[in-house]
């Protein structure tokens, strides 16, 4: 299971877009979803390159920090069979990329408070 990475904050922020559907091919980094918060969008990118075997969230949907986001089934570089692995949430999560446009005074998690 892809979930959400660290997001800089606790509050839930909304599904904007879904860039991949059930049965897709993504590499590691493709964006998955766009979430928006009132400051700031962001891009959330597959941590494996796989395919897509289901969606679990939808447009206008509120997530946080660690909710799910698609089921994988992670594919390896070489010609074997790709395996489905549930332990994929137990791997690090990237951080999330900020689009933050403020002007850097406004103690927002993203950019300002560092």
């Amino acid at each position: 299971m892809i979930q959400v990475p660290d997001i800089g904050s606790d509050d839930k922020v909304d599904v904007i877009e879904i860039c991949v559907a059930v049965g897709d091919e993504v590499s590691e980094g493709d964006t998955l979803v766009i979430l928006e918060s009132d400051k700031a969008t962001m891009d959330i990118p597959s941590t494996h390159s796989g395919k897509v075997l289901k969606i679990v969230v939808a447009e206008g949907d509120k997530l946080g920090t660690g909710d799910d986001v698609a089921l994988f089934e992670v594919t390896s570089g070489q010609e074997s069979a790709p395996e489905a692995t549930p332990e994929v949430a137990a791997q690090p999560a990237p951080q999330a990329r900020c689009t933050c446009t403020c002007c850097r005074s406004c103690s927002c998690s993203c950019c300002c408070s560092r």
